[in-house]
């Protein structure tokens, strides 16, 4: 869309958007209109211009629809100029073949499962982002192997005229020949079947955002679980779902509040990110067990000079009762949750901390040209490569007194240096060369953000 203002001292900005060029697939005119913080009537003083149009670029990428914008001033006549938007949309179509690794990370499955092909998940992913060009977002899983899953997600971003309420939907059946029963040194101990699946979980949630400002939001979500496991699991490990079950259900409800000011949510260069979540498993009806997590998160990024940046993170969490089943334990080494270095270990318990540091050189971005061939569009998809040297250390309560825990009551710390490379599809590669306290060291292969 293009909008009229003004950026001359002792002006002001006013705002009348036309329409003319938003884009073809983009059918809703308010899912590009929402996102600038300047509208139609609006009057800005002439000083915050300049950040009104960043801001304004900021938030049309973070709603991932586009791999680039641009809102600047076209013209300028008398006390108020056009302000032009121009996007580069992404595929929104992403239907393919995938292979998804079972283990908790690529490193895990490539040096100590001496990458065991049975434990790779393989089949069909799909998303269709922007539905009806409204920002809608479908997604369908197909994953076969000895771990299975299958799912279902639809994304609708706004439900109400004045777009700050939005609905999340989404169900899902996994089912497993191998899984980890309990953890010794530190190390998964894994029961196989090759006949049968040994868990099976069904899981359904809903999900209700409600975001009444750019960086501000509320999320509430009430799901259901149900895990199944063979009866081999619960006497190999009496306390895997609790009291030596074979089953344990639960309701859950999850309350979480985001301030986010980042410039790039999928890998930021400056910004901040915090959220507080409550979560409640398990209220009483359809429920086995009854636990209360909190979990807080502060991420900071900034540039330090040209080309150089800082972050740094701090995440804790909390789950009460202090004794809980093996099933329903965290700590790190779960998904990104993990102290560099420490990628081979598992330290579970009921309660954690993590803090990271990093500081970055951003050695060079190009453009990779795509052609968009059902439109007959060229696209630019930005990359970003980067150096980079980073310190964690991380620390885990463990009040189940799991055999040879050792990890867990003790600080863990580690660092070293490496690449990190950037697309503007929500992807970053890490390649890391990390040593831990213990004097360990290694090449590390990550696939996440910026931490």
């Amino acid at each position: 869309g293009a909008g009229r203002g003004a950026d001359r001292p002792g002006g002001s900005v006013r705002n009348m958007v036309d329409y003319d060029r938003t884009p073809k697939v983009v059918k809703e005119r308010g899912i590009i209109q929402r996102e600038l913080t300047f509208h139609q009537v609006d009057s800005v003083p002439v000083e915050n211009f300049p950040k009104h149009l960043e801001e304004s670029r900021q938030h049309l990428l973070n709603i991932s629809l586009f791999t680039d914008a641009d809102v600047a001033v076209r013209n300028w006549v008398g006390d108020s100029v056009d302000v032009t938007v121009r996007v580069w949309e992404r595929w929104y179509t992403l239907p393919g073949v995938t292979f998804d690794i079972y283990d908790r990370n690529f490193n895990t499955w490539w040096v100590e499962h001496e990458r065991d092909p049975r434990r790779i998940q393989y089949g069909v992913r799909f998303l269709q982002q922007n539905v009806r060009g409204r920002d809608e977002d479908l997604t369908l899983t197909a994953l076969f192997g000895f771990a299975q899953r299958f799912g279902f997600g639809y994304h609708f971003p706004y439900i109400n005229k004045q777009m700050n309420v939005g609905l999340r939907l989404s169900a899902s059946l996994a089912q497993q020949r191998q899984i980890a029963y309990d953890n010794r040194f530190n190390k998964e101990r894994f029961y196989l079947d090759v006949n049968r699946f040994v868990r099976r979980t069904y899981s359904a949630q809903t999900e209700v955002t409600y975001k009444p400002r750019f960086k501000f939001r509320q999320q509430f979500a009430l799901g259901y679980n149900r895990t199944n496991i063979v009866d081999t699991i619960a006497q190999l490990n009496p306390e895997y779902l609790g009291n030596g079950g074979t089953a344990q259900q639960f309701l859950s409800l999850r309350s979480s509040t985001f301030y986010d000011t980042r410039d790039w949510k999928a890998y930021p260069f400056k910004g901040y990110y915090i959220e507080g979540t409550v979560f409640k498993t398990g209220l009483g009806v359809l429920s086995d067990v009854d636990l209360l997590t909190f979990v807080g998160i502060y991420q900071h990024y900034h540039r330090l000079a040209k080309n150089f940046y800082a972050a740094y993170q701090l995440k804790s969490s909390y789950t009460l009762p202090t004794k809980l089943p093996y099933y329903n334990l965290s700590g790190l080494g779960f998904r990104g949750d993990y102290v560099s270095g420490y990628e081979y270990y598992l330290v579970s318990g009921n309660a954690f901390a993590l803090t990271k540091a990093q500081l970055k050189y951003k050695l060079f971005t190009f453009n990779v040209p795509v052609m968009q061939l059902l439109r007959k569009q060229d696209v630019k998809l930005p990359v970003h490569v980067l150096a980079k040297t980073y310190f964690d250390t991380g620390y885990v309560v463990d009040h189940n007194n799991q055999e040879k825990n050792y990890l867990a009551n003790n600080w863990m710390t580690g660092g070293g240096a490496g690449i990190d490379v950037a697309t503007s599809y929500d992807f970053a590669v890490k390649f890391e060369y990390s040593v831990n306290r213990r004097g360990e060291k290694g090449l590390f292969l990550h696939f996440a953000g910026a931490f």
